[in-house]
């Protein structure tokens, strides 16, 4: 595996242990990035789907992608293993030979009608994975689009891996071993800030401005919902217990994009 060598400035590793992410620009290459997106074209194009007519995008999500190992070609490049090498260390983890499931999201709606979602925030895997047994390593989205903002890239709550462990830690041991869905719901309801985001309380007025303006401290931490924006060849290296939700694409062009969740080398 060829790796670059202090991808990450200190600043951005800090960065990381505060805010739980770390926008990684030109991880791989553009080139390679549009490749990918040709590629998955080329299969739309086969469902119907034409890039120059509109007439036959779908509003929202597409689901369609089968796998094809040419779609996973230049992704593990030398400066993204690089930074994964900074956060988890050489050797604790492999180079995936899949680099996880395509979020592909066309356009739904005109960029001024776009609000903040209240929907299906959530974390990935499971908290015990995370804080306990320690398999999981990172939550990792690669851009293979641009995507401006309210352009569906996914929405972080910054700061919130430590919400979360915070949370984790307080459980009674019996209760860390729940399903994630009530540990979800509990999870939700446990901050005043938590419960406004996740439309557990009445509806909060200029929301998005509250949530994504504004810097809060909830529990001693400050957090604040950001949108993950970029250009082809971008990733986000962020914390597998990261409070996240998808977002709606009001954007003029399909977003694309992959998330992977990294295992540790145990």
């Amino acid at each position: 595996m060829a790796t670059e060598d202090n991808v990450l400035s200190s600043e951005a590793m800090a960065g990381f242990e505060k805010q739980g992410y770390v926008h990684l620009p030109q991880a791989f290459d553009r080139a390679a990035a549009l490749a990918i997106q040709d590629a998955v074209w080329s299969q739309m194009q086969a469902a119907g789907i034409d890039r120059g007519d509109r007439s036959t995008w779908p509003a929202g999500a597409w689901r369609g992608v089968k796998d094809n190992p040419e779609l996973e070609r230049d992704i593990g490049a030398p400066r993204l293993c690089g930074a994964i090498n900074q956060l988890l260390g050489p050797g604790n983890w492999r180079v995936p030979s899949r680099w996880g499931g395509y979020l592909i999201s066309f356009p739904q709606g005109d960029i001024d009608d776009w609000t903040l979602t209240s929907d299906n925030w959530h974390w990935d895997d499971t908290l015990i994975n995370h804080f306990d047994i320690g398999t999981t390593g990172l939550f990792i989205l690669t851009l293979l689009s641009e995507i401006p903002a309210h352009g569906g890239g996914t929405l972080l709550v910054a700061g919130s891996h430590r919400l979360t462990e915070q949370y984790f830690r307080r459980l009674a041991p019996a209760d860390q071993q729940l399903k994630q869905k009530p540990l979800k719901e509990r999870f939700a309801q446990s901050q005043p800030w938590l419960a406004e985001l996740t439309g557990q309380t009445s509806p909060v007025a200029n929301r998005t401005h509250r949530f994504m303006a504004e810097t809060s401290e909830v529990d001693g931490v400050p957090v604040k919902v950001i949108e993950v924006i970029g250009a082809p060849g971008d990733a986000y290296l962020c914390h597998p217990a990261i409070y996240h939700a998808a977002s709606p694409n009001h954007a003029q062009w399909p977003r694309f994009m992959r998330v992977k969740g990294l295992l540790k080398q145990r």
